[in-house]
């Protein structure tokens, strides 16, 4: 059985509360990144340890994931179990000298549908988390010109 890891690291000027309130609220991520169609969460907000989740993207079955990690303001972890796959998403946001954040978009894969498919799923998976990295930089950096702006600065 393989593991599959891919990763993506983006700079963001914005301030680490900005991204997190952006990353935090998984229910408008369909907003920002064609990766998604919609994130419907089960519990209550904010997101917390234990919250559940049903994500639909397109190509993919609709998956539940639930948060088996949180840092509130710096990042979580989830994981969602299909048939023969499990896989673990990681959003992790860390300040940069400059004072805008590098945030690191993981997704770790494994089980043996994950294997048989792995050309497929690792196609799509590289692809979507690209689009996430790339609709995150855009909507955290578009929101903290807008705040900059409304404060007059």
């Amino acid at each position: 059985m393989a593991n599959m890891t891919v990763e993506r690291e983006v700079s963001i000027d914005a301030s680490t509360e900005a991204v997190w309130e952006i990353l935090s609220d998984v229910e408008r991520w369909y907003e920002w990144t064609p990766s998604i169609k919609s994130i419907l969460l089960l519990d209550p907000k904010p997101l917390h340890l234990g919250s559940t989740a049903l994500v639909e993207q397109p190509r993919l079955p609709r998956a539940k994931w639930q948060v088996t990690e949180i840092d509130p303001g710096r990042g979580f972890s989830w994981e969602a179990n299909s048939v023969g796959a499990h896989s673990v998403g990681e959003h992790w946001i860390t300040p940069n000298s400059q004072g805008g954040v590098k945030v690191t978009l993981r997704i770790r894969q494994s089980g043996l549908l994950a294997w048989v498919f792995q050309r497929w799923i690792g196609r799509i998976t590289r692809e979507y988390v690209a689009m996430e990295a790339r609709g995150l930089k855009l909507r955290c950096e578009q929101a903290s010109s807008l705040r900059m702006l409304a404060h007059g600065a």
